[in-house]
């Protein structure tokens, strides 16, 4: 028995890294979605009536068992429906009591990532009692088995490797360098002879068009954007792009969703993305876009939310979002986790530029887990 704690110990920190659990609502990203027609499961689920009411709700026999099974939880989504004014009203107070109440009846089917929903049914007169049928929790999950244990490295008295060449091939010091310098000699033929009928091209007429190109690209520039915002030099980006949760040095490592250099990135981003002439400078004075990212456990914009009273700067913005690539996503408990990130663009008269501002991240960083750190400072090379 003593032989195999090590295995043992080490499958539970493995799986307790993973499955790093949700303490509170605010710890985790809901999004949401509405349908016109009934909702329709699919796959392996345990479904229950939800209670919006306050005050809990009596625990469920079914999610004890998928637990107690070592089940992983992909997806947990709430369906309700809305058939009068009063149920949108107090849409938001429902859903977070009802959400509040399954996590406190079953905290443990709560994990970072996990996926989490709010499923709208827009009833009418005729459909209305057919979805209140069906609303409620539904907890989708997969059978997985415990992973194996990592391969061991290779012992350093392996046997060598075979030589690759087989019986057919030529030994070295023969043909393979004759044959190596015949062809650098006729790739060199080649290129002489393909620049020898090359005609040249007299230089004065060469600088002459040239110039003329130069002052036609500058006039086009003038007329299009009168006087535009320089645009700053960025490096380039160095994201390491995952396809699966990825885990920390240190099982306690944190860190909020941020831009590749923090907010200094980020402000360097959206002036280089959203560059603004004269007019539009006095055009955006005023206005304020509200933009609402999901961000994936590698960091990937999943969904984005404009809102902007000036249609044009929308869809400069939703460009400039579209371009953006991967942030560098949130760590919590020592694994990375999918994150809502809320901010305000606004035009700055300082800059002359339209800048992000009034944060708000979701899940709620620790106090002490403020620092944009980079992917070689968190995880193992």
């Amino acid at each position: 028995m003593k032989k195999i704690r090590p295995c043992l110990i080490f499958i539970f920190f493995l799986f307790s890294g993973l499955t790093a659990q949700v303490s509170t609502i605010e710890d985790i990203v809901i999004e949401e979605d509405s349908i016109t027609v009934p909702y329709k499961p699919s796959g392996n689920h345990v479904y229950f009536k939800s209670k919006k009411k306050s005050g809990g709700m009596e625990k469920i026999q079914e999610l004890d068992n998928i637990i107690k099974n070592g089940y992983e939880i992909n997806e947990i989504v709430l369906v309700y429906t809305e058939d009068s004014p009063a149920d949108f009203a107090n849409r938001e107070a429902d859903n977070r009591n009802r959400w509040e109440n399954l996590m406190a009846a079953h905290p443990d089917i709560f994990q970072f990532n996990t996926n989490y929903r709010s499923v709208l049914q827009k009833a009418n007169s005729s459909n209305a009692e057919a979805m209140k049928s069906i609303q409620g929790f539904y907890v989708y999950y997969s059978k997985t088995s415990p992973p194996s244990p990592p391969p061991l490295p290779p012992s350093p008295t392996s046997s060598k490797p075979s030589d690759p060449m087989t019986k057919g091939d030529v030994k070295k010091g023969t043909e393979p360098e004759n044959q190596t310098f015949e062809i650098k000699e006729n790739k060199k033929n080649k290129k002489e002879k393909e620049t020898a009928e090359v005609p040249k091209e007299n230089k004065k007429d060469k600088m002459n068009k040239e110039k003329d190109d130069v002052v036609k690209d500058e006039k086009k520039a003038e007329d299009a954007f009168p006087e535009p915002t320089p645009e700053p030099t960025r490096p380039k980006r160095t994201i390491t792009i995952y396809s699966s949760p990825r885990k920390a040095k240190d099982p306690k490592a944190c860190r909020p969703p941020c831009y590749e250099e923090g907010d200094e990135g980020l402000v360097n981003y959206f002036k280089s993305a959203l560059t603004l002439s004269k007019r539009e400078r006095k055009k955006f004075d005023e206005y304020v876009t509200i933009v609402k990212l999901t961000l994936d456990f590698n960091g990937a914009i999943k969904k984005m939310q404009v809102t902007c009273p000036d249609k044009d700067l929308q869809g400069r913005v939703e460009n400039a979002l579209n371009g953006m690539g991967n942030w560098l996503p949130a760590v919590k408990g020592g694994i990375t986790v999918k994150s809502e990130v809320r901010f305000l663009l606004k035009y700055d008269k300082s800059s002359k530029a339209i800048l992000p501002s009034d944060f708000q991240i979701i899940p709620r960083p620790n106090p002490k887990c403020n620092k944009c750190l980079s992917d070689s400072e968190i995880f193992a090379d």
